[in-house]
């Protein structure tokens, strides 16, 4: 899934001040021709529509796509780049399914932008998505390290002028989505790393990411099923019931212990844990809310002030 950083939604007046600067900004940016005009002013509601795509709200438009992929174009044609453009850019190809020209741009966003966490995570779902796995778990260990922990590293990381913050609204970004990204970050990683069969490498990221999300039950899974798999039934059983603690209609876990049940000889709980992956597997089970896509995608302002900086 991608997402839209939504930094400037400040009110009528705000809106009219960055207009304002995004024209100036845009005009002295730009050898722009009539052809260059036409195409940013007709395209420009598309860069808008990817903002409701992203966040589930709005259905995938081809020629909505197709559209802002001409805008971004257009943007990187004139005298100024970011890495945003080039990873907005990229977000356009991923879902045009150009999968190979969405992976230049982001590795061109990186190389400009080497510390930015989100070119990594979004890189990283498109290797996954390949089944390049052992790209995937690099890209995904290093978004884990880059992600702020501090509004100011937020801001840092997105190369705000100082003189510009106050245009920028992002405690909902830091307080819910950096938090989502950085669970996702996890998760996408132990899907990986099992196809690696890193057992030992999934527990290593589960004692990380077990203390930031201690309510989370899936991570608890992940490091019992490595636990079980790496022959640690004791500890298997623990975390299998600490994911169940969690979440009590979790159908993979009841499989799981039902499997650790066998093992250790324990038939009657084996059979009601089988019967409770049945029951939970199809209905009432616990399952992840995933409304919000996967990749990055950048909004105007947040382009409008790194050019700006």
């Amino acid at each position: 899934m991608v997402h839209f950083l939504n930094l400037g939604e400040t009110g009528m007046m705000r809106g009219w001040i960055i207009f304002v600067v995004m024209f100036v900004v845009l005009f002295f940016a730009f050898n722009r021709g009539q052809v260059a005009d036409d195409v940013l002013n007709s395209s420009r509601p598309s860069a808008d529509y990817l903002h409701f795509f992203s966040y589930g709200t709005k259905p995938f438009d081809r020629n909505e796509f197709k559209r802002a992929k001409a805008y971004y174009q257009t943007l990187l044609a004139g005298k100024f780049s970011t890495a945003a453009m080039h990873a907005n850019l990229g977000f356009c190809y991923y879902y045009l399914k150009d999968t190979a020209k969405a992976i230049e741009q982001y590795n061109i966003a990186i190389r400009m932008d080497p510390k930015l966490y989100a070119l990594y995570y979004d890189l990283a779902v498109i290797k996954q998505g390949q089944k390049d796995y052992a790209a995937a778990q690099e890209l995904y260990k290093k978004a884990i390290y880059l992600i702020p922990k501090t509004k100011s590293d937020l801001l840092d990381a997105l190369h705000i002028n100082p003189k510009f913050r106050h245009h920028v609204m992002f405690d909902y970004y830091f307080e819910q989505r950096l938090p989502w990204d950085k669970l996702m970050a996890y998760n996408h990683l132990f899907e990986c790393l099992v196809q690696l069969k890193s057992y030992d490498g999934i527990l290593e990221y589960a004692a990380s990411a077990m203390r930031i999300f201690p309510k989370d039950p899936e991570i608890f899974y992940y490091a019992a099923y490595a636990s079980y798999n790496l022959g640690y039934i004791k500890e298997a059983l623990a975390f299998t019931l600490r994911s169940i603690e969690v979440a009590a209609n979790y159908a993979a876990a009841y499989e799981l212990k039902a499997a650790i049940m066998r093992m250790i000889g324990d038939v009657e709980s084996q059979k009601q844990d089988l019967l409770s992956f049945k029951h939970f597997q199809e209905k009432d089970g616990w399952r992840r809310n995933r409304d919000i896509e996967d990749l990055h995608h950048w909004d105007e302002n947040t382009v409008l002030f790194q050019i700006y900086r």
